[in-house]
């Protein structure tokens, strides 16, 4: 059971390329790195492949017949469940248009062939790392814009709620300070009145503030 938790902890590099030297070559390097590694060996069958077995990571041959890398590239990342998987883009192409059509097209990275079988564990780590840091960072995001929203909704609550009281105690101050409906008898009455009106529109006023400087924090 252990072995298989562990197995599965080990992130698993989906190679798609039409050569077969190159697709054991890949296997073997990543392997040896502790990378879980399946191959495909065409575009069509590595946009399936991908589908289904949803790897961290994806090593695209650009040069293949029908579909190529690019092709498939554009497809996964057309993909909502694949669109963030990292990308990187294998070619003999050592030219500045294909670069920057690989990073146009949403690849994460760009390796050319002859490979570099020492340091392609560390090009896949990399990725690996950088698309971790980037879903941290993305849902971070994702919690401070949701804090925010909270924010504003219990400050819009609150603004009803302590102003609509303050406000009617305002209005009725006033009313009962101008008699508008005859004497209120013994002039103490007036008197407190005028207080509550005063008090009701000073904390009003700090209301407002208190409220003002939330939302522009």
């Amino acid at each position: 059971m252990n072995e298989i938790v562990v197995e599965k902890q080990r992130p698993l590099v989906l190679v798609i390329d039409d050569e077969a030297t190159q697709r054991l070559l890949s296997q073997d390097c990543l392997e040896t790195a502790g990378f879980r590694v399946e191959v495909a060996s065409d575009g069509l069958s590595g946009i399936e492949a991908a589908r289904r077995l949803r790897p961290a990571a994806i090593l695209l041959d650009v040069v293949m017949p029908e579909v190529d890398g690019f092709m498939v590239c554009r497809e996964i990342r057309a993909d909502k469940d694949l669109a963030r998987t990292p990308v990187a883009l294998i070619t003999g192409l050592e030219d500045i248009d294909a670069i920057n059509q690989a990073f146009r097209i949403g690849a994460t990275d760009f390796l050319t062939k002859p490979v570099t079988w020492s340091l392609l564990p560390y090009r896949v780590r990399f990725m690996l790392r950088a698309t971790s840091i980037a879903q941290e960072l993305r849902a971070a995001k994702d919690l401070a814009e949701a804090s925010s929203t909270a924010k504003s909704t219990f400050l819009a609550n609150m603004s009803n709620k302590l102003r609509t009281p303050l406000n009617t105690m305002i209005a009725f101050s006033e009313l009962m300070r101008a008699e508008q409906f005859g004497p209120l008898g013994s002039p103490q009455y007036k008197e407190y009145a005028q207080h509550i009106n005063g008090a009701s529109q000073h904390l009003l006023t700090l209301i407002n503030n208190i409220l003002d400087l939330a939302k522009t924090e």
